[in-house]
């Protein structure tokens, strides 16, 4: 029933629109505390995914620090595996030395994928490429004045090449490359570090955030209905007790018709 002297249209907008205001109090909490976590997730996601960026850059550098080394150490076995199949004549040092030559050659053209991202790198790389080419052009040429010529043959022209060039040179170039890499690599690895715990504090955050929002909506729903049950504990003694005066004013006009 409507109080007297107010009519629909006088009515407040909270009844209008059919949520009292405690409604009201619980969707704008919910509606504040889903904007934050979209935010707060949006934010993360974005830092997560930055996160992932520099762990790949991380391992990208160290891919470039394998493969010099790899690289390096295959030459070197080459070199050696060659030297004791000429000292022996064993075929099992000889197919070693093939083996290593062709890993030597593979991490050359890997070499130039990891490193396409550096300028600097790749002219360093198109130098220890040409040494590296180099040198195994010269073990090719030891190899075949033995096998035609012998031995002696074989040992004029391994002290020739020494004259040019040698593995000693590669290992300088490639260790100038890796301590561009490891510069590079502690870079990153700090980077990737500040990255993941910018990640870590803003999901903290968030959830904090959040998690207040939710104990206050919380607390202010629990204290509405303890205002509403008290509330409704004085209307139904409120009721009683109109009810007893109704009761007790029949009952008097029945014992006292007059």
């Amino acid at each position: 029933m409507l109080q007297k002297g107010l009519t629909l249209g006088d009515r407040p907008d909270t009844e209008r629109s059919g949520l009292a205001p405690v409604e009201i109090k619980i969707l704008s909490a919910f509606l504040l505390a889903m904007s934050l976590l979209l935010f707060g997730g949006t934010y993360t996601y974005r830092t997560t995914v930055e996160f992932a960026n520099s762990v790949q850059w991380v391992a990208h550098t160290q891919d470039v620090r394998a493969t010099l080394a790899t690289l390096y150490a295959s030459l070197a076995g080459a070199e050696l595996a060659q030297r004791d199949y000429l000292l022996t004549t064993q075929h099992a040092q000889l197919d070693e030395y093939v083996r290593l030559v062709d890993v030597v050659q593979q991490r050359v053209a890997e070499l130039a994928r990891v490193t396409s991202d550096n300028a600097a790198q790749q002219r360093d790389r198109a130098v220890l490429e040409s040494l590296v080419d180099k040198r195994l052009h010269e073990l090719a040429g030891v190899l075949t004045a033995y096998q035609s010529y012998g031995l002696p043959a074989a040992r004029e022209v391994l002290r020739q090449s020494r004259l040019s060039s040698s593995t000693e040179d590669v290992r300088a170039i490639t260790e100038r490359m890796d301590s561009v890499e490891a510069r590079l690599l502690a870079e990153r690895q700090g980077a990737a570090a500040r990255v993941r715990r910018t990640t870590l504090i803003s999901l903290l955050v968030t959830l904090a955030l959040a998690s207040a929002i939710f104990i206050v909506l919380f607390r202010g729903v629990h204290r509405e209905m303890l205002a509403r049950r008290g509330a409704e504990h004085a209307l139904r003694g409120s009721e009683q007790y109109n009810r007893s005066i109704v009761d007790s004013s029949t009952a008097r006009r029945t014992a006292w018709p007059f």
